[in-house]
């Protein structure tokens, strides 16, 4: 079976950061996109790093882009 793949909006925020750590934590699952609003401080980094678990993507403003790369 392919892993469910996610996007998670508001990724910075305490229940998305719940969220990133979920998807992580779940064989079944991947983190596609991470994304949060302009100007928010997590905004380029990874999200995985916010929970302690790096996985390479990278929190973006832009959910058009974000998405298309999902």
């Amino acid at each position: 079976m392919n892993a469910l793949r996610i996007a998670i909006a508001g990724a910075g925020g305490r229940m998305g950061r719940m969220l990133v750590e979920a998807t992580l934590n779940d064989p079944q699952a991947t983190l596609s996109a991470a994304i949060d609003q302009a100007g928010a401080p997590v905004i380029g980094k990874d999200a995985g790093e916010l929970v302690g678990m790096p996985c390479g993507v990278t929190i973006s403003s832009d959910s058009e882009e974000a998405l298309a790369q999902a």
